[in-house]
């Protein structure tokens, strides 16, 4: 059916990940004519994590929507077992013309927040004798990503963008890779007793900006200001290779956001994003 086609080709483009098959026995599709015009919904699990399923409308809101969302929700996803359900839509604007909150999604939004760096004076942070902050190596990679998958484990962003050990290690060679150069030198790693326990990824995309892109601190070293002392170490760098504002994008229901505003980043504007999140269980 070329309606589904469309579907599938509208499934690639918001996912980023390739288009499934009519056939596919782990797709789940459900569709509603209306006279010469097709509804549907596709569903099926995330590449890398089998319990975690992507929904996506083809032309379908409203009373249509619904309907297909319940023979979804009520039908399917139970036998699988699905740990979340993420809604990607696939028009603009970005937010659904109706609300989906009655069946238990909840829309994501991100905030930019920003720095002036050209006010910022902070000492060299302190940490714990057993600890030490070093530029990020390519050296390091391998032993953080154990950190990294479980500082992020059961967050609302672990849901909506599941990343696996070997996606994990690649993200974390790029940032490695680009700390060549000592005017690159952005990225941090914080070490107990010589072995990673955390770290802080950024870029400077311009010579006046440093992008802050992630911060983790595996659970058992958390509370310890770790991540107050990468974040630190991480503006004070940026200043000193001459950037005059740092950015982050955030959320109000991250721990990081409260570090974040303590430190004077200031909420910029909010990102609506294409998504919305039901945790099914955990």
């Amino acid at each position: 059916m070329a309606d589904l086609a469309r579907l599938f080709e509208s499934y690639a483009c918001c996912t980023g990940t390739p288009p499934p098959s009519s056939d596919d026995p782990n797709t789940q599709t459900f569709t509603a004519q209306d006279g010469d015009s097709c509804a549907a919904l596709l569903a099926r699990p995330h590449p890398d994590h089998p319990r975690h399923y992507e929904i996506v409308f083809y032309h379908a809101i409203g009373a249509r929507a619904d309907l297909l969302l319940r023979q979804l929700l009520q039908s399917t996803l139970p036998t699988l077992q699905a740990d979340a359900a993420q809604i990607v839509t696939t028009f603009r604007p970005v937010r659904p013309t109706w609300d989906l909150r009655h069946w238990g999604f909840e829309p994501l939004d991100r905030l930019r927040m920003v720095r002036d760096l050209t006010t910022f004076n902070a000492p060299e942070p302190l940490v714990a004798d057993e600890y030490f902050i070093a530029p990020l190596r390519e050296a390091y990679v391998d032993d953080l990503v154990h950190p990294f998958i479980t500082a992020n484990a059961g967050t609302v962003e672990q849901h909506l963008f599941p990343i696996s050990p070997e996606r994990a290690r690649t993200l974390l060679r790029t940032f490695a890779a680009s700390a060549h150069a000592d005017t690159d030198e952005v990225s941090f790693v914080v070490l107990h007793s010589g072995t990673p326990v955390g770290a802080l990824l950024a870029r400077r995309p311009m010579p006046e900006r440093g992008d802050l892109w992630q911060i983790f601190v595996a659970p058992e070293h958390q509370g310890r200001g770790l991540g107050r002392a990468l974040l630190l170490t991480a503006l004070r760098a940026l200043k000193a290779h001459g950037a005059r504002e740092a950015e982050v994008e955030s959320a109000r229901h991250l721990p990081a956001y409260f570090l974040l505003r303590w430190l004077g980043f200031e909420e910029m504007e909010t990102i609506p994003l294409r998504f919305w999140l039901r945790v099914m269980h955990t």
